[in-house]
């Protein structure tokens, strides 16, 4: 089936996907969110390191409170979550967030245990686990990606050619 009725079925009922592929998932997932009337928030994964990735994702503790981060947001509100290019987090950093969207939870630990707070994901939350499989990538992102409930596929052309790894 086409990527757009998985995503639609998805955003619809609410859960966890891996989104595998090469075609860009920001633009693919803002469509269907955009007519499903719902809010969009992403994060590219290229690049990240522990502390962009902590106040992208989960949030920052500044002023005796806390500014929530995109990943948090989405889950408070019941919106749609892409992390893209998940095959080029550092591994610590996807296990977290891959933990993160398969319990559909964050924990935000503040300064002292009062500051300390746990967000899960309202029922409709979606949230997408973006890899491009059409690169060379570790057993870790393999390994990810297996562990969520379903995979949708999202190619500019085709799957990637035998001998490339497949979720």
């Amino acid at each position: 089936s086409p990527p757009e009725a998985a995503l639609r079925e998805l955003i619809d009922s609410g859960g966890s996907a891996a989104l595998c592929g090469d075609r860009d998932p920001v633009e693919l997932v803002a469509t269907v969110a955009a007519a499903a009337g719902r809010q969009l928030e992403w994060i590219d994964g290229r690049g990240l390191r522990t502390a962009e990735f902590d106040a992208a994702l989960r949030g920052t503790f500044a002023a005796g409170g806390w500014t929530d981060g995109k990943l948090t947001r989405a889950m408070r509100e019941g919106g749609v979550f892409v992390l893209a290019h998940g095959e080029d987090l550092l591994d610590d950093l996807r296990q977290r967030a891959v933990r993160m969207m398969l319990t559909r939870s964050v924990v935000l630990t503040g300064p002292s245990p009062r500051d300390d707070v746990v967000v899960t994901a309202l029922a409709q939350t979606a949230l997408l686990f973006h890899v491009d499989d059409h690169t060379q990538a570790p057993l870790q992102v393999q390994s990810a990606v297996r562990r969520f409930p379903s995979v949708i596929r999202a190619d500019v052309g085709a799957a990637p050619t035998p001998g490339r790894w497949r979720p």
